[in-house]
């Protein structure tokens, strides 16, 4: 028995020794190689020594390179130092399988694979995977399976370099735990753990964050990215703290690359970080805190700037981003003077769980609004009007609410104009001028707004008019009810109250933009003057009904219709000792002197029953 034992130890001997020194000396040839690189378009590895202590388990290696390619990704994997369990059979189908692994001097380059012909010069903000040339993928070519790195247990030190399209991190950092990565196709992470120290984020020559510390601790369940939806949120649950500085580019383009109405700044800016999320909910004590001295956004050819300042906050069941920007200056844009904002404040708040829809209730506050200089309307007026503005300053204060949960919101506006200079053809106006835009209610479903009591007022003008001067004119327009539709067909209807200090110059500045019929200009100098009336605007004009003008020794009543055609309808004026009707066609007028208000009596009756 004891010889039958001795010899089944020395067997067991001589076969772990044979095993042990056959595998060695058979790794340092290159016979492995060359059967690893067997499809080269596809595969490519390279190592400087490989040695085991467990064979066939463990390998050591040193210099070790590997790279992917399938039909939408290159990848490209290195380490200096390596020792860990790695399937080499599994790295024939493209799939990097190994647990229990160390390694340090770790480089990890991703890019997607060019689907044409790149320019010259090849793509200068993609990682260089030396393996694989940028040539497109060929019609007919064959690939054994998609890249899939499936890492369990692994340790990996001194990552130097994380680069993945055109966003790179350089820097010394370690990453602990379990991760399955399909390319282009899920990714699970299981207790990743990423501690950084000096890191910092670049795109191309655009720096965007640099790293003071950054810890980490990830969990994540099979995300398929094409079906990834809100309810995936729950498979997240993350720790993360970030000390650094935040550079324009992350807040730009370079950083949001999908939102291209942002535009990079100057400068840069402190950032900390504190976030936690269990399973898709947003903890309470999860803070981020943004600086950035000189932040630009772009809007068409409308260019915010100014210094912000951006704090993320979270209670048990909301969290609230307040983004603040002092001195902020709105430029550009056809018809768009210069505008200089005290500050401006936006606030966003959404549910904590992230599994629900992000559609947070946005409230926007512009403070201390002014702009010196408005004479940028004048290109938004026709210029066969013969109006505009020769000068003007505004000082403004705005609010505006939307829930873009419900689609609905809300905000006024208040605008003071001073040094206001207003003129035609024939006629000018200066003054101040008032103005108090009241959205009650937007709906974006229907595209209907409400701005019921609204106003405007002119105070304290001079108008020069058919070669007179009309000093201290002041004139108020109230809207008490206003309803616009911005979708097709678009139209709006409002009920407008109207008093003026004087009729006169208002019929002397109609006058010179079109012909008026001689009875009204005769009865029009009237003083202390109140109308009302409800206006209809569409597409196919304008409809004014139950107009009414009353003043001390006048009463005007009219329902008219303007078109391109011209003026349709007919007015009555009762203006001691006179009394007269006048019907409008068109381009053509018709005083009606006998029997006036029994004749615009019937014709009203006739119009309003058809």
């Amino acid at each position: 028995m004891r010889r039958r034992l001795g010899r089944f130890v020395l067997a067991l001997v001589v076969t772990t020794v044979v095993l042990f020194v056959g595998l060695n000396g058979l790794l340092q040839t290159s016979w492995p190689l060359r059967w690893l690189n067997a499809d080269p378009d596809h595969l490519h590895v390279d190592y400087r020594n490989a040695w085991t202590l467990w064979p066939p388990f463990s390998l050591h290696l040193d210099d070790l390179v590997i790279s992917f390619q399938d039909v939408e990704t290159q990848v490209e994997l290195r380490a200096d130092h390596l020792d860990g369990v790695l399937s080499p059979w599994a790295l024939r189908s493209l799939r990097l399988e190994a647990h229990d692994v160390a390694a340090s001097g770790v480089v990890f380059r991703l890019r997607p694979r060019p689907t044409s012909a790149p320019p010259p010069g090849g793509r200068s903000l993609q990682p260089d995977i030396a393996a694989f040339d940028d040539a497109p993928a060929s019609p007919g070519e064959q690939w054994p399976a998609l890249v899939t790195l499936a890492l369990t247990r692994v340790t990996l030190t001194d990552v130097r370099e994380v680069w993945v399209s055109e966003v790179r991190t350089v820097g010394n950092a370690i990453i602990s735990g379990s991760m399955t990565f399909e390319a282009r196709r899920s990714l699970s992470l299981d207790e990743a753990v990423v501690t950084s120290r000096g890191a910092t984020v670049t795109r191309g020559p655009e720096p965007l964050l640099a790293l003071d510390a950054l810890d980490a601790k990830l969990t994540l369940e099979r995300l398929v990215f094409e079906t990834a939806a809100g309810p995936d949120a729950r498979k997240l649950s993350a720790d993360v703290s970030l000390l650094g500085v935040v550079a324009p580019g992350v807040l730009g383009p370079a950083g949001f690359a999908a939102v291209p109405w942002l535009a990079p700044g100057t400068g840069d800016g402190p950032v900390t970080a504190a976030l936690h999320v269990v399973r898709g909910v947003v903890q309470p004590s999860s803070r981020l805190h943004v600086a950035v001295p000189r932040f630009t956004v772009g809007a068409g050819p409308v260019t915010l700037q100014g210094g912000s300042v951006l704090d993320l906050s979270a209670t048990e069941r909301a969290w609230q981003v307040d983004l603040v920007m002092a001195s902020a200056t709105v430029t550009g844009g056809v018809g768009v003077p210069r505008l200089d904002v005290e500050r401006l404040e936006v606030v966003a708040q959404g549910a904590t769980d992230l599994t629900e829809p992000l559609r947070p209730r946005v409230l926007v506050t512009a403070h201390g609004g002014r702009a010196r200089d408005v004479r940028a309307v004048n290109r938004l007026l026709d210029p066969t009007s013969g109006l505009r503005v020769v000068s003007g300053a505004v000082h403004l204060d705005a609010t505006f609410a939307y829930d873009l949960k419900t689609g609905t919101g809300d905000g006024a506006l208040r605008a003071s104009v001073s040094r206001l200079e207003l003129e035609s053809r024939i006629a000018r106006l200066s003054g101040r001028c008032r103005l108090e835009l009241h959205l009650r209610s937007f709906d974006a479903e229907t595209g209907r707004l409400h701005l019921d009591g609204s106003s405007l007022e002119l105070l304290d003008a001079t108008v020069f008019a058919d070669r007179r001067r009309y000093d201290g004119f002041w004139l108020k327009v109230r809207v008490p009810g206003w309803a616009w539709w911005t979708a097709a067909p678009r139209r709006t209807q409002a009920t407008v109250e109207l008093e003026l200090q004087h009729l006169q110059p208002v019929m002397g500045i109609v006058a010179a933009q079109v012909e008026l019929p001689f009875p009204i200009r005769l009865m029009s100098d009237h003083r202390e003057v109140s109308s009302a009336a409800s206006i209809t605007i569409t597409g196919d004009g304008v409809d004014v009904r139950g107009l009414h003008v009353h003043a001390k020794a006048l009463e005007v009543w009219a329902d008219v219709q303007l078109n391109e055609k011209g003026v349709w309808g007919a007015a009555l004026v009762d203006s001691w000792p006179v009394v007269a009707a006048i019907e409008f066609k068109g381009t053509r007028h018709e005083p009606v002197l006998s029997d006036a208000a029994a004749w615009f009596r019937g014709f009203r009756a006739r119009h309003r029953g058809e």
